[in-house]
């Protein structure tokens, strides 16, 4: 499948999980891709719109680690690119 795709299933994934992903232009020297943190309790994945799509979805991947990905469906290609047991 194509970046576009994988960038969709995975903010579809984080958002059936409740988890608010938040696409932002964050400007600055030392800008990141993006990552995890919690607003007002509420798991939050912010992505920053002036990094690579490729980069968004490391940080989306990555993100998602960090929860149980039995409850939602993911994929099979999907599952193998970014969320192999192996890796961990």
């Amino acid at each position: 499948m194509d970046i576009e795709s994988a960038y969709s299933h995975l903010k579809t994934i984080a958002g059936k999980m409740g988890i608010i992903v938040k696409e932002e232009k964050v400007k600055g020297e030392e800008s990141s891709a993006g990552g995890y943190c919690l607003i007002r309790g509420k798991p939050c994945i912010i992505l920053n719109l002036l990094s690579t799509k490729e980069d968004r979805i490391k940080v989306l991947a990555e993100a998602l680690k960090r929860f149980d990905l039995d409850t939602v469906h993911i994929p099979l290609w999907l599952r193998e690119m970014y969320f192999r047991e192996d890796e961990e």
